[in-house]
């Protein structure tokens, strides 16, 4: 379990927290991003980030009004500006990674997002590198969004979707390179079978990068 300490960094007049594993010292030195779903925390990473920092360093973020980063009160399209309150967006949240990228990772060479998604709708703007997405619950798209190898890691009983859609994606974008599917997981497999998933993550870095 990942107990890396919080770190706080100021966005758009608001505080984001995130944390670092880092033990690589590897001269290729790839980056890696963890974004969590919807209604969890960067804490939901807490079995794979230390495993994934032994090779890169890697980063771990609590999306504006999640986790220990601040909560300001939602407003609906049609509700004027108020203090202390925003409109949540995909595009807000995309724009929050992108700029983490930019002012907190620093860095030119290859940043790799991995995103356990849980709506239908997502910036382009988020994804910079490669993605591993991590269950089905997702427009596709995303798919003709991201210009990047894109690795499906599929719980076998997941709730939500079939396995029989993660195989037809397969086919039909040709961004998705690998399919690994987890027997025995269900809509989170990096929380439910933790070693299977970071093996599988790390086989696909060492593919692609």
């Amino acid at each position: 379990m990942s107990l890396n300490k919080s770190e706080t960094w100021k966005w758009k007049n608001w505080e984001i927290s995130w944390s670092l594993s880092k033990e690589s010292t590897s001269e290729k030195n790839i980056k890696i991003l963890l974004v969590h779903g919807f209604g969890a925390s960067k804490n939901h990473w807490r079995h794979n980030q230390d495993f994934l920092g032994k090779f890169s360093n890697c980063y771990a973020i609590d999306l504006l009004g999640f986790g220990k980063s601040s909560q300001p009160s939602a407003l609906l399209n049609y509700e004027p500006n108020k203090e202390n309150s925003i409109k949540y967006s995909f595009d807000l949240w995309g724009n929050q990674i992108s700029t983490f990228c930019a002012e907190v990772i620093i860095d030119k060479e290859l940043i790799e997002i991995l995103y356990q998604p849980s709506q239908r709708k997502n910036s382009k703007e988020a994804f910079r590198g490669f993605i591993n997405l991590f269950d089905d619950y997702l427009a596709t798209d995303l798919f003709d969004k991201v210009d990047a190898p894109i690795q499906l890691i599929w719980g076998e009983k997941d709730p939500w979707e079939s396995l029989n859609e993660a195989k037809e994606w397969k086919k039909l974008f040709r961004n998705i390179k690998r399919l690994d599917i987890i027997k025995g997981a269900g809509h989170c497999p990096h929380d439910e079978e933790p070693e299977k998933t970071n093996k599988l993550i790390n086989e696909f870095i060492q593919e692609t990068k």
